[in-house]
């Protein structure tokens, strides 16, 4: 289980980002069905809507069921089975009213789903890749431990129409986790020894042939738009170059789902209008294997990260706006978290770290005379490569000679989750407000923790922002144990990733907003004229 999770997390933050895609043709009668052709750069393990982690699994989860709030095409938090809520003074408790409406096989939608489908997400075997921050949910974490039964989970039915949820402490950001793809609400029905999900989403998956599905519309959804496109045809794949060429090919609408990799051939395209590059709450970067191997000693680590030129990096690389150099682990851009804490050579000058640099790696052993040599786990895009290139030039003037573990996208996660690297590539891109979900992957027990790294007092101090009444409480805590993380260097953080999206003219209903997520049933097919 931890490796799934571990395995979710990386595919969600390499390759997460929603996808859409929409193709228009010229309408010629009233009743002519409308095809959107969609390209998702990911991959699909399954579509049970409480397992996805990656892109497109996020998208299909989005697009064939609602959760009790949802987002509309600007990313802001809309109704999706709730049609109104109250939260508590204390934060504690969110009450929703459900919106009337009634599942595939007729039966209504009522409380005990939404009990049903929370104690399901919550279920260790269920795998749920956001489970970790789902267990602030109360006596959440002991019933996903099998401590308490499902039944005392804090979701409950207060009448035939009224469900509460109650956490363990205040969340400022739990309607947007709530809005997440994968916290949909979901009606089980079993039959023959197999268990169906019902779903209420704008569309409803009609065939799959591995990576490439047919969904059609559900004209009934309660989510905020109708569908605009009768059928959507949804292919996906793990080559974001593939997704460029499909484009270029006019075998695809709408391309998502991208990142670093393919940026440089996106950029390529004619028209301005046809590429979208959105900033993103994200960190691009390489993280450490402190359990072993050359980098466990902390002086190396620190020596790396303190040497790059992370303004000429961004951009030499891309020369895109949205792309800021970070030297922390959490990003700039949280609306509560302020400046977040940076190692305390960061504000020295470029000179001044290269000494520093040199006299940590020769007081570690390594120097022109002895390299010191490390591998770095990488996917396959050139672009990768290329900003490994420019970084390793860098390293070199310290006696460090670098090389490039290339991997599949697939062998790549399965790599870094087992932890056989001495760098590896991570970039963490994330729809939430949240920044603590960049500080939890370096607590000691994290599933997320690639690299082993540990330290308990900074593990504490996360323990008690959790449990802090006021948030500026909260967020000095979390300030504090990011400071003693970034100065051990557990990730070497570069920049503030960009997402890319490909959208044909003939498109219309597509917003840019930080958080990537665009509904395929906003995007909507040109008016005939």
């Amino acid at each position: 289980m931890m490796r799934r999770q571990v395995l979710g997390f990386l595919a969600a933050t390499m390759l997460a980002a929603p996808l859409l895609s929409g193709c228009g043709s010229e309408d010629t009668e009233s009743n002519e069905e409308h095809l959107l052709r969609v390209t998702a750069v990911g991959f699909i393990n399954g579509t049970d809507p409480h397992q996805a982690s990656t892109g497109p699994e996020q998208i299909l989860a989005g697009e064939t069921h609602l959760g009790l709030v949802t987002v509309d095409a600007s990313g802001q938090i809309v109704p999706g089975l709730a049609e109104s809520w109250w939260v508590g003074e204390d934060g504690l408790s969110y009450i929703f009213r459900l919106r009337p409406a009634q599942w595939a096989d007729g039966k209504p939608l009522t409380p005990e789903d939404v009990v049903n489908s929370f104690r399901r997400m919550l279920a260790r075997k269920t795998g749920h890749p956001l489970a970790e921050w789902l267990v602030r949910i109360r006596n959440g974490e002991a019933v996903r431990q099998g401590r308490m039964r499902p039944s005392e989970l804090g979701v409950r039915a207060l009448t035939d129409t009224v469900v509460e949820i109650s956490l363990e402490e205040p969340r400022p950001a739990f309607l947007a986790l709530l809005a997440e793809p994968s916290v949909a609400i979901v009606r089980q029905v079993r039959a023959q020894g197999k268990t169906t999900l019902m779903g209420l989403g704008p569309y409803r998956i009609e065939s799959q042939t591995d990576q490439h599905l047919t969904l059609v519309a559900n004209q009934n959804t309660l989510a905020p738009a109708k569908p605009g496109y009768d059928r959507i045809d949804f292919t996906t794949t793990t080559d974001p170059m593939m997704g460029v060429q499909r484009f270029r090919n006019n075998e695809a609408d709408v391309v998502t789902g991208g990142s670093i990799g393919g940026l440089a051939e996106a950029k390529t395209l004619p028209s301005p209008a046809i590429a979208r590059f959105e900033p993103v709450f994200g960190v691009y970067g390489y993280v450490a294997q402190t359990r072993q191997g050359p980098l466990a000693d902390v002086r190396l680590r620190r020596a790396l990260a303190m040497t790059i030129d992370r303004h000429g990096l961004a951009k030499q690389m891309f020369g895109l706006p949205g792309m800021v150099p970070v030297e922390s682990l959490v990003p700039q851009g949280f609306s509560s978290y302020g400046d977040p804490a940076t190692p305390g050579w960061a504000a020295w000058p470029l000179d001044q770290r290269l000494t520093e640099a040199r006299r940590l790696v020769a007081e570690a052993g390594y120097g022109p005379d002895k390299p010191l040599q490390i591998s770095v786990l990488l996917p396959p895009a050139p672009e990768h490569q290329q900003i490994l290139s420019a970084i390793a030039a860098a390293w070199r003037e310290l006696g460090v000679e670098v090389s490039a573990q290339i991997a599949q996208p697939r062998t790549y996660l399965e790599t870094a989750a087992k932890g056989e690297f001495d760098l590896a590539l991570r970039p963490v891109l994330i729809s939430i407000d949240q920044p603590q979900v960049f500080l939890a992957p370096y607590t000691c027990n994290s599933p997320d923790n690639l690299g082993g790294f540990c330290i308990p007092e900074a593990d504490q101090l996360m323990l008690d922002a959790g449990k802090a009444e006021m948030p500026a409480q909260r967020i000095g805590l979390m300030k504090e144990a990011e400071q003693l993380m970034v100065e051990e260097a557990p990730l070497i953080p570069l920049f503030t990733p960009v997402r890319w999206s490909l959208i044909r003219d003939g498109v219309n209903g597509w917003v840019d907003n930080p958080l990537g997520r665009h509904p395929l049933a906003s995007l909507t097919p040109q008016p005939a004229k």
